[in-house]
């Protein structure tokens, strides 16, 4: 239950916000806007308000905005300027990119909050904990001591501590620390641990939470979702480039990857959906048929002939985007299932 739940949730809040992108420029627009829907397939229940009706529907891995201009015969009666497809390229185009958008801006607001809420947690060059029997213990170092120099070269980040203990297995090592304002120089040497496979001290080092304000939290959710939409990038080239492997996650795979950040807390759960958000809006900029880029794709086209395909040729386009979707779907499915057997 936990799992249908996280999933509902994530699935549910990306969805809404997705869809809500696009109907807000469309509204903005003066388009007419038919129907609001959560969800596709059978209609479950919803409301009409004012023009639009606002429907939850069946199948929650989606979602989808009707506009006048889709449907001719429905269309008979609604004025020229009220249609999507008698908008100017570049409206019709905001509309379409508005969706993926706001994926990116659910991601940051979601990271905003966190960070401003539970804060970011940072290792710091600060001691927290000498394992008993280790060489930083026999050496004579302490909890609390905060390491500032190795070998007469200063040091600030765990990190950097950490690389230069597992170059030197076997070797001495002078390392300095402050303890009460005062500078105090131990040799140690690092033994190697089995179980991390790596050269070590046998030191814990101290977590920090660090809470942000408002305005230094926004600035941290663009750069985060910054860097997780880069390196989704990076990974799709070496993808195409052969360099990684495919692994394609279908619906099981996000249900139990949602139920295993819920088990973890709200604060997982919540992290896991801005990063989803991410990959979402990403995805949807792919220059594939159906997908919010492909109809970018096909707005260009017409841009650069004057005029949009021939009905016939959209079909086609339509069809081998339908297609491919369909094809990542059974791929994504069946790796998920052969991971959830394993």
């Amino acid at each position: 239950m936990l799992t249908l739940f996280a999933f509902l949730f994530v699935i549910g809040l990306l969805v809404f916000f997705h869809e809500l992108g696009h109907f807000l420029v469309a509204k903005w627009s003066g388009i007419l806007v038919y129907t609001f829907s959560f969800g596709f397939g059978p209609k479950l229940f919803g409301f009409k308000w004012g023009e639009t009706e606002y429907v939850v529907s069946l199948l929650p891995l989606g979602g989808y905005v009707k506009m006048a201009g889709e449907d001719k015969e429905e269309d008979e009666n609604v004025p020229e300027n009220r249609k999507f497809n008698t908008k100017p390229i570049w409206i019709r185009a905001l509309i379409v990119v508005a969706g993926p958008f706001m994926n990116f801006i659910l991601a940051i607001v979601i990271f905003s909050l966190l960070f401003m809420s539970y804060g970011v947690p940072s290792v710091q060059p600060i001691i927290d904990k000498v394992i008993e029997g280790g060489p930083a213990y026999i050496a004579g170092i302490q909890p609390g001591d905060k390491i500032i120099e190795i070998n007469g070269k200063k040091v600030t980040l765990p990190e950097e501590i950490a690389r230069i203990v597992n170059e030197s297995l076997g070797k001495k090592l002078k390392i300095t620390v402050e303890r009460n304002g005062k500078h105090l120089t131990f040799e140690v040497t690092p033994i190697w641990d089995n179980e991390l496979k790596r050269a070590r001290l046998f030191i814990l080092f101290k977590v920090v939470v660090e809470r942000y304000p408002f305005i230094p939290a926004v600035k941290k959710g663009i750069y985060t979702t910054f860097i997780i939409l880069q390196l989704i990038i990076v990974g799709l080239w070496k993808i195409i480039t052969g360099s990684a492997p495919l692994e394609v996650a279908g619906p099981l795979g996000i249900a139990q990857m949602a139920g295993e950040a819920a088990k973890s807390g709200w604060v997982n759960l919540l992290n896991f959906s801005a990063l989803l958000s991410v990959y979402i809006g990403f995805l949807n900029l792919l220059p594939l048929p159906v997908l919010d880029g492909g109809v970018l794709l096909l707005l260009g086209i017409e841009k650069l002939r004057g005029k949009p395909l021939e009905k016939e040729k959209m079909q086609i386009i339509y069809y081998i985007g339908i297609s491919i979707l369909l094809i990542l779907f059974l791929f994504g499915t069946y790796s998920d299932l052969l991971r959830i057997f394993k």
